[in-house]
C-alpha cells in the first residue's frame, strides 16, 4: 500500500458541511490529505483528511472513494457515503487498543 500527501492544501481546496446529530450545520475546510488505493483492482481508495471547522476545532475524518459502477459516475471516482469525523486523541486511541489487542 502506498500512501499519498496531497499537504499542504491550497486555500479552499475543499470546503463542505456536516450536520450534527441535533441538526446544526457545521461549515469546514479540509486542510491536508492522506490516499491510498486499495483492494482489489485498486477500485477503493481511503482518505484520512485532516479538516478545520469555521469554529477554530480541527479534528480528521477518515473517508473513501470508490469507482462509479453505473451512469455518470461510471469509471468516476465517488465519495463514499459514510466518513467519520475524529478528534486526533480519539483515532491516537483506535490505533493504541488496535495494537494492543495485536491487530497492528
Amino acid at each position: 500500500m502506498t500512501v499519498r500527501s496531497t499537504e499542504p492544501a491550497p486555500q479552499g481546496y475543499k470546503v463542505g458541511r456536516a450536520k450534527t446529530p441535533k441538526g446544526e450545520v457545521l461549515r469546514y475546510e479540509v486542510t491536508g490529505e492522506l490516499t491510498s488505493t486499495v483492494g482489489p483492482k485498486g477500485k477503493k481508495r481511503l482518505v484520512l483528511q485532516q479538516v478545520r471547522f469555521t469554529d477554530g476545532k480541527q479534528q480528521l475524518r477518515l473517508g473513501y472513494y470508490v469507482l462509479g459502477q453505473t451512469g455518470d459516475r461510471k469509471d468516476s471516482w465517488v465519495w463514499g457515503r459514510n466518513a467519520p469525523f475524529l478528534d486526533v486523541s480519539e483515532l491516537q486511541e483506535l490505533v493504541g487498543e488496535a495494537k494492543k489487542n495485536g491487530w497492528i
